[in-house]
């Protein structure tokens, strides 16, 4: 499965960006372990009881995803927010126990530089080779 998210630290209005779709979050622990205590996007409750894995509905727009996490290491804990993909993209890789709540701005719009961005990106030498080959067929 391709990754559809991107981490944009550098960007205080968007600290992810992505297309709109549905993408699977996990949280890892590095020092401790820690799951996912209560997660909202765009004002909607994702679980109901802590667990290590959610599913964000992703949708047009700027819209908040708030975390919250719980660390078995208390203040000390620590661990990564990493999209479910084949890479693995790490989204935060400073998830701190002494930091519990978080609030990422999530952009995105039908095809903001995830995988529909990668597949059309893919397909444009075959489309160019393509139409190389269909005009030499026109003339004489």
């Amino acid at each position: 499965m391709l990754c559809n998210l991107r981490p944009t630290p550098d960007d205080p209005s968007c600290e992810i960006k992505g297309p709109v779709g549905t993408v699977q979050l996990k949280v890892v622990g590095t020092f401790g372990s820690v799951v996912f205590m209560s997660a909202d996007y765009n004002g909607q409750d994702l679980i109901t009881t802590p667990t290590d894995t959610i599913t964000v509905p992703i949708v047009t727009g700027s819209k908040k995803l708030h975390l919250v996490y719980g660390f078995s290491a208390g203040a000390t804990g620590r661990g990564k927010l990493i999209e479910m993909c084949d890479a693995g993209n790490v989204l935060d890789d400073n998830v701190r126990g002494d930091d519990q709540s978080k609030t990422y701005r999530v952009c995105a719009s039908p095809l903001a530089g995830g995988a529909p961005a990668a597949l059309a990106a893919k397909r444009a030498p075959a489309a160019k080779k393509a139409a190389k080959k269909a005009a030499r067929k026109v003339q004489p």
